[in-house]
């Protein structure tokens, strides 16, 4: 007890002999944190949350939309990574890059991208670089999304041209003709029937003769009816069923083309920056220096003390 009371008794008394080394050096080692803190470059951080595009399709039934997303934003945020953040770690003195580009968690449709920069606008730059990049690789598969539409719109036009120009146009020439076929041999069979009453007068052999071909032309009239109505029926399903399905189906890809089925990946506000830089911590590093200062020079005089009695002895 008495040797630890000797001990303490020494080193204060070692303290207040050097005490003029310890505040000059601990003021040193302050001085040297203060002036660090104002010479490094601040470093902000700017945040932004961004949707990714998506559009719409028709399902099956034609009676509902579905919204597709355009990228999975897991993939996405991947492959912005590799090409934002590792591909440019080698990449020496720069004033700004992406720190982070992630998912939130339950998240299909946002990513989170995060950059640093020796001030605000650099960083809000990095942002929109990765963002401007995401925003024209999915334009493009929207502009390749409307032009297949548009394909099919034209098809569909084609079809419909051909079913009005040709198709009906052909039905209506046959319908016209089998009318005047069946007018005509309605008219011979008129005829037929009246000379019918002077057939007892003729050869038995040619009376036979008129009413098979009396007969014939009944039957032939009778299936050149059928065959009317079978033509009038395959035009009117052409006209309204075929053409109208092509016509519902056209409506509904002209409004797939509409603006508001389609969006683009897009910042969702505003990019989040800070006024106050994240680094340095000027408060903290000048706390910890002046503490870590005020340590090494007690461990110091302490030390220097132990070595002078080594020498005294």
């Amino acid at each position: 007890m008495q040797e630890n009371e000797i001990d303490l008794r020494e080193i204060f008394r070692e303290i207040k002999k050097r005490k003029k080394f310890i505040i000059i050096f601990t003021l040193g080692i302050t001085l040297l944190s203060i002036i660090y803190v104002f010479v490094k470059k601040p470093v902000y951080e700017s945040k932004a949350l961004v949707e990714i595009g998506s559009y719409k399709l028709y399902l099956k039934d034609k009676t509902d939309v579905s919204k597709v997303i355009i990228d999975n934003p897991n993939q996405l945020s991947r492959k912005l990574n590799v090409l934002f953040i590792d591909m440019k770690k080698n990449d020496k003195n720069r004033d700004s890059e992406i720190t982070s580009i992630t998912v939130p968690n339950n998240q299909n449709t946002f990513f989170e991208i995060t950059s640093n920069g020796v001030n605000n606008e650099l960083a809000r730059n990095e942002i929109k670089n990765v963002v401007d990049s995401v925003r024209k690789e999915h334009k493009v598969v929207l502009d390749s999304l409307k032009e297949g539409i548009k394909v099919q719109i034209s098809k569909i036009d084609r079809e419909i041209n051909n079913i009005t120009k040709y198709g009906i146009k052909v039905l209506d020439e046959k319908i016209v003709l089998q009318e005047k076929s069946i007018e005509s041999y309605k008219k011979q069979l008129i005829s037929i029937r009246k000379d019918s009453v002077n057939f007892h007068k003729l050869d038995p052999s040619i009376s036979v003769l008129k009413l098979v071909e009396q007969r014939n032309i009944s039957n032939f009239i009778e299936n050149s009816n059928r065959m009317l109505v079978d033509l009038k029926n395959e035009r009117d399903k052409l006209s309204t069923d075929k053409l109208s399905a092509l016509e519902d189906e056209k409506r509904v890809l002209e409004s797939l083309l509409l603006p508001i089925n389609y969006k683009n990946s897009q910042i969702v506000g505003e990019i989040i920056i800070n006024d106050k830089p994240i680094k340095p911590k000027k408060t903290l590093i000048v706390i910890v220096s002046f503490i870590v200062g005020l340590i090494f020079a007690l461990f110091l005089i302490l030390f220097l003390s132990f070595i002078q009695k080594l020498n005294n002895k």
